[in-house]
């Protein structure tokens, strides 16, 4: 039931440096497995759960909801995690789809459940209108909301990850990214309409776009160009010791024991 996919082991360490000092405070949402005595299935506060085990903690306490159905569950995890902002933007959005699909809501009926207004649950699922790439980025924090906004105005799924890629590679701020966005629009064929000086310019935005573009496909890791006159540098961002560990595989590179 859980609509958290992901969990930042650096705030699962902090979260557990404070149940160590004061315990849990808030009881974790159970239900009982139906035909299994004595056995339960989380559906909410599974943060604090994994926080517990890693402190060390044998037992923590648990409010145990009898006869609940799967879409009382799954509205009950959402709203915990949604109201304590512990969701990321896609996490969010599939939480919604779920209730709208598998348990026929309204959008009306999911911003009422969770305390929202109805355009608030259309622009969050929205998002899943993009690649599958785009949604990774925005999951992880490379890409904001903000500048999701701007790119789902683009009417392919193939500009998108392409602007997408641009925005993240050279650090554009959302007004940056709107702005290439309308662009992109209304663009027209550098020499008839682009000023002297300025074809250049934007022959060298597009190469740089494609670097970056083909370097996030070639080593699946969020990738930004910076460069001028000539020189520049490539920055390539890393989330885990995991994926670090798999880049410099990748490289060639082996670490001297």
């Amino acid at each position: 039931m859980q609509p958290r996919r992901e969990f930042d082991p650096e705030s699962i360490e902090e979260l557990s440096t404070s149940l160590k000092r004061d315990g849990v405070l808030q009881p974790l949402l159970v239900k009982p497995v139906p035909g299994q005595e004595g056995c339960y299935e989380l559906i909410a506060g599974e943060r604090r759960l994994r926080a517990a085990r890693y402190a060390g903690l044998e037992t923590v306490p648990v409010l145990v909801k009898e006869k609940v159905t799967a879409l009382e569950a799954l509205q009950w995890a959402l709203v915990e995690n949604v109201q304590r902002r512990d969701l990321n933007p896609i996490e969010e959005a599939l939480g919604y789809q779920r209730l709208v699909e598998e348990f026929e809501m309204t959008q009306a009926a999911v911003a009422e459940q969770v305390s929202k207004n109805r355009v608030s649950i259309t622009h969050a699922m929205r998002l899943l209108k993009l690649p599958e790439v785009v949604q990774g980025w925005i999951a992880d924090g490379s890409l904001s909301v903000g500048h999701a906004k701007a790119i789902l105005g683009l009417p392919d799924s193939t500009s998108q990850r392409d602007l997408a890629a641009a925005a993240i590679g050279q650090g554009w701020n959302v007004r940056q990214t709107e702005e290439a966005v309308r662009k992109h629009l209304s663009r027209t064929p550098p020499e008839e309409s682009a000023p002297e000086g300025e074809g250049e310019d934007a022959t060298a935005v597009q190469r740089e776009n494609w670097v970056v573009e083909n370097l996030q496909r070639r080593f699946g890791a969020r990738v930004r160009v910076q460069g001028k006159g000539g020189k520049g540098k490539i920055e390539v961002y890393y989330g885990s010791p995991d994926e670090l560990e798999r880049l410099l595989h990748l490289w060639g590179v082996r670490e001297e024991l």
